[in-house]
């Protein structure tokens, strides 16, 4: 499908057109150097996704589209198609980054290019973008990996230094202090009574193509006078202020735009109404006037609504200067000059981080990691003795400063409150009297190989983990829904090699039970589970090892034989028993493995299933993946659960 035809490609306009719509007021002023001719590309669309393709004669060139730059001394044919942001997000974070622009697939399919420039959203003030340094990078993935590639950052885009053309965007080192440039895209939701959804996105973002996918008459208005700093927290006015708007705050960031908008409703629309987006400081970064029978209300002007002055896609007028706004050519001279000295100097660096977090400089992750940081630790040992090694902390891992490969171990001071990551493991320790054995242990950990190489006769019953970290040296309480004898009643969450359990015993086990873990001072589960007779548990008369002991035990009991469910039955009621599946299946990859090579679900998705923290997590984004394959996939994921879990299914849909 062509939406733009090839011969509708032309030189166009020089950039200053293209770009004065798109700048905030510290960026207006400032010159782009060089001659940029702006091209139109043709638009096809493949498996759903917009692709772009721009052919050019020598010369210099910028998508009017995406803004991507590129100029060559023959005749080139250029192919790119913008994913999702989120495709990377789990490495982003591993390696201490987050986009500054869009995420593209480039293909040169003839011809011999020159340069390629790709486009960010950052604003960069009056400051030299050379002062950047190496804080901004160019993303690079393909068939060998993932990679950061240096680049030459210019005022709106970052020259590429390296030619494979595959998958690129630029990215900022996290804590770097920059704004991003934004815009406000506003969709008329439904007309009467007026729903309005009002998106605020990073200017160089897949979001913006996305919220456009979904349809909609959409609203033309200017864009923000001002750039805003990401994970800033901002709120949507109206004048009159009856209207209704949800939520009361947004977060100005990458994430996915279809949970993060301003929905503004209103029963019966007033003749003209005034928006506004105002920052946490109460300081307007935005705001257009809606009118009556011209943006809305309309069916025969509906055609001349992007032709009214609101819609106009010029400068706007320049404010009064902020008092008090710091240069961030200063800040960023300063902190080049003084960083080696910082870092020796202040020792006192949470009461900094205090004063960020509550000036919404920094979120709540970063400022995490600067707590953990200051506690963490790499303990070395060799054949001099041990010491301890400082180390660069991110979200799941320790970068080791020395590289003397020897005994290395992640270290956290003593008393310093920190959260881990946990697994609960159930043992059946005897069937009749039934015995369980239940340990709650930090994950990863030595513990957990203790524990299953002290079981490795015998399989642990499969229930999922707790989905939210537990505090270290925090004590636990086990409950169930049936009389029973749980000793000790207490544990201790620790990282002892030789870690405490339950031992749980029931006389007269019922079909099925409760089984729930409670901190001594809270009254809310931090893990719940169920547990099922003949599944998790056997009861036969004909089970012979009642005694069993981890050493003694050759195998899991074996189960009654089943008449296997038909996935169609199954596919057809899949939607009533998911959350029970997002609870119940742990072992999430595997089935994952089997969608994309059927190819019921695609590489990205699969990324983003693979990179989640749970398996619940995992869980939901599988089920967002089935909801584009229709019932195809819901059949193809039934038969695959069938095959995995086939007491799961049989206990879930079959008839009791």
């Amino acid at each position: 499908m062509n939406l733009t035809h090839s011969s509708q490609q032309h030189t166009g306009a020089q950039l200053p057109s293209l770009r004065e719509g798109r700048i905030c007021q510290t960026c207006a002023d400032i010159q782009d150097p060089g001659h940029w001719s702006v091209m139109p590309p043709s638009i096809s669309l493949e498996s759903g996704e917009c692709v772009y393709t721009v052919s050019s004669a020598a010369g210099s060139y910028e998508c009017s589209e995406s803004s991507l730059r590129w100029s060559c001394s023959g005749p080139v044919i250029l192919q790119y198609r913008i994913s999702k942001e989120e495709l990377f997000w789990a490495q982003l974070q591993m390696l201490g980054y987050r986009p500054a622009g869009p995420l593209m697939e480039i293909k040169l399919l003839s011809g011999e290019l020159g340069e390629v420039y790709l486009p960010h959203s950052l604003c960069l003030g009056g400051s030299d973008p050379v002062l950047l340094g190496d804080a901004v990078r160019a993303l690079h993935s393909d068939d060998s990996g993932v990679s950061l590639e240096t680049c030459e950052l210019s005022r709106f885009h970052g020259k590429l230094l390296a030619q494979h053309f595959s998958v690129w965007q630029l990215v900022v080192r996290l804590g770097i202090p920059v704004k991003d440039h934004c815009e406000v895209l506003i969709c008329e939701h439904c007309p009467w009574p007026l729903v309005l959804h009002t998106y605020l996105l990073p200017l160089s973002s897949s979001a913006k193509q996305e919220v456009k996918s979904k349809g909609g008459r959409f609203i033309g208005k200017s864009s923000p006078v001002q750039s805003l700093w990401i994970d800033s927290t901002v709120q949507l006015h109206t004048s009159p202020d009856s209207l209704e708007i949800t939520p009361s705050v947004l977060i100005f960031n990458y994430r996915n735009p279809s949970i993060t908008f301003f929905e503004v409703y209103l029963e019966n629309p007033l003749r003209n109404f005034k928006m506004e987006i105002k920052t946490a400081e109460n300081q307007t970064v935005w705001e257009a006037v809606l009118r009556q029978g011209v943006d809305y209300l309309t069916e025969q002007n509906r055609a001349d609504s992007q032709n009214t002055p609101e819609s106009n896609t010029g400068p706007p007028q320049k404010p009064n200067e902020i008092p008090g706004q710091v240069d961030c050519q200063i800040v960023a001279e300063f902190l080049k000059k003084t960083r080696p000295k910082l870092i020796q100097r202040v020792t006192e660096v949470m009461p900094i981080a205090d004063q960020l977090l509550s000036q919404e400089m920094i979120g709540q992750e970063t400022y995490a990691n600067i707590q953990a940081a200051a506690t963490i630790r790499a303990l070395h040992g060799d054949d001099n003795g041990v010491s301890l090694e400082t180390c660069e902390l991110s979200l799941f891992h320790g970068k080791l400063s020395a590289q003397q490969l020897s005994l290395w171990q992640l270290v956290a001071s003593l008393g310093v409150p920190v959260k881990s990551h946990c697994k609960v493991l159930i043992y059946e320790h005897c069937p009749s009297p039934l015995v369980f054995d239940v340990y709650l242990l930090p994950s990863p950990s030595s513990a957990i190989q203790a524990v299953e190489s002290k079981w490795s006769k015998n399989e642990p019953i499969n229930k999922p983990s707790p989905d939210q970290s537990l505090w270290i040296d925090s004590t636990f309480q086990l409950h169930t829904s049936c009389p029973s004898d749980i000793k000790p009643t207490r544990v201790t969450l620790s990282y002892k090699p030789e870690p405490s359990f339950y031992q749980v015993g029931l006389m007269e086990p019922p079909e099925k039970f409760d089984m729930e873990l409670q901190g001594v001072n809270g009254n809310q589960p931090v893990w719940e589970i169920v547990m099922w007779q003949g599944v998790d548990y056997n009861r036969r008369q004909d089970h012979t090892d009642s005694h069993r002991t981890p050493k003694s035990h050759t195998g899991p009991p074996q189960q009654p034989s089943r008449t296997p469910v038909d996935p169609l039955l199954a596919a057809a009621s899949l939607e009533e028993k998911r959350p029970k599946l997002i609870q119940r299946v742990t072992e999430v990859m595997p089935i994952a493995d089997q969608l994309l090579s059927q190819r019921i679900i695609g590489q990205e998705t699969y990324a983003n299933i693979q990179a989640a923290a749970t398996s619940q997590d995992k869980m939901r984004l599988l089920f967002d993946g089935l909801r584009s394959a229709g019932a195809q996939g819901k059949l193809a994921f039934c038969t695959i659960l069938q095959a995995q879990h086939p007491h799961l299914v049989e206990e879930l849909w079959s008839a009791r």
